[in-house]
């Protein structure tokens, strides 16, 4: 086995697979396969029978072979050595010989076991992204995606679905909710849970540009690239729950208008007087607004002018930073509109084709 590669793509799809086995639970360490091919180097992380990743790098000079490699020990390794490219080689016992100009390491490793062939069943495309185009929309979505695997299962996904004939993608943690909806794409025929495991793996490789493709089959997903293969991953089994009764109706008699620039500016300020609950009191009096936060003890206050809203006044409890990662999501050269039911109901942030849902908090005397 032998094969030239360059030394920062190396690097970069090494760490990536670290991060992989970190979002799925398995140990850094692992050995995995490392298959030379004609045209390309392949690292290839076999779960089990029914979910593998697959990475492929470009590389010249090679030698078909392949041997079970630490991908960990690799990477102390690559990120030392000070050429531009890296030299491959298997000796005898087994054993991963890594060259860069004068530079020589020696890493043991173990004989190659073949891995186990997954079988292909018929799939369907669900969509088809940009890398640009991905990462903001995983900006939008990760932060209100479930992460309680034991009590709400069927929130740790994201939903692909058909609504309003727009791909849609929908992902709540019962707190908040996402929707965030594709004019230029075909809705999938029925709809699919990609879960969260999943999205944290993809999220890091997200930044190399290209094109990435999902496809969905009976029981599985398939996400590709170019380079990137994560094959045969299974669907989130639970039902993901009908959250068309959540989302408010907008109500145009009870709407504020903010500056989201300003609105960002005063939050982290709240955010600097950590209290548990995260929660502030939002006070809209006429056009103005009092945002204030803590106790008895340690409380913030700040009033921002100009604020237009169509209610005399209002009182409502929100967490600060649920409330900032929406604000990351939507467009900040435009106002944001905030739409009112009552006190304790959802309140609704639409901003284009995408639409937030953040539940209020209780508020109490002290605050």
């Amino acid at each position: 086995m032998k094969a030239t590669v360059g030394r920062i793509e190396l690097t970069r799809t090494l760490r990536w697979i670290q991060t992989y086995l970190k979002a799925n639970g398995m140990i850094r360490h692992l050995e995995i396969h490392l298959e030379v091919r004609p045209d390309d180097l392949r690292f290839i992380v076999q779960q089990d029978e029914h979910s593998r990743l697959e990475v492929s790098l470009p590389a010249e000079q090679t030698t078909v072979g392949a041997i079970l490699i630490d991908t960990q020990k690799l990477l102390r390794f690559i990120k030392v050595l000070p050429g531009e490219f890296v030299d491959l080689a298997c000796g005898k016992p087994p054993r991963l010989i890594v060259t860069s100009e004068n530079c020589r390491f020696d890493l043991s490793c173990s004989e190659d076991k073949e891995p186990v062939a997954l079988k292909q069943k018929k799939r369907k495309t669900i969509a088809t992204f940009t890398g640009t185009e991905l990462r903001q929309t995983l900006t939008k979505l990760v932060p209100s995606m479930g992460t309680d695997a034991f009590s709400r299962s069927d929130l740790c996904s994201v939903h692909f679905h058909n609504k309003n004939e727009k791909l849609t993608l929908c992902t709540t943690d019962g707190q908040r909710l996402t929707l965030v909806a594709f004019k230029d794409q075909i809705p999938p025929e029925e709809p699919c849970n990609i879960p969260s495991s999943v999205i944290k793996a993809i999220r890091p490789a997200v930044a190399y540009h290209g094109k990435w493709t999902i496809l969905t089959g009976e029981k599985t997903i398939e996400i590709h690239t170019e380079r990137y293969h994560l094959l045969a991953l299974a669907h989130n089994k639970y039902r993901f729950p009908n959250y068309s009764t959540v989302i408010p109706p907008l109500n145009k008699t009870k709407v504020a208008t903010l500056d989201v620039q300003r609105l960002k500016k005063a939050l982290v300020r709240c955010t600097v007087l950590k209290n548990h609950t995260m929660c502030t009191r939002f006070t809209f009096n006429g056009d103005s607004l009092v945002l204030s936060v803590g106790g008895h003890e340690n409380q913030y206050t700040e009033t921002l002018d100009n604020i237009p809203c169509t209610l005399p006044q209002f009182t409502v409890g929100m967490n600060c930073r649920y409330l900032l990662e929406i604000i990351k999501g939507v467009d900040a050269k435009k106002p944001l509109e905030m739409y009112f039911s009552r006190p304790l109901d959802p309140l609704l942030f639409p901003s284009g084709d995408d639409t937030f849902v953040l539940m209020p908090m209780r508020l109490h005397d002290r605050l």
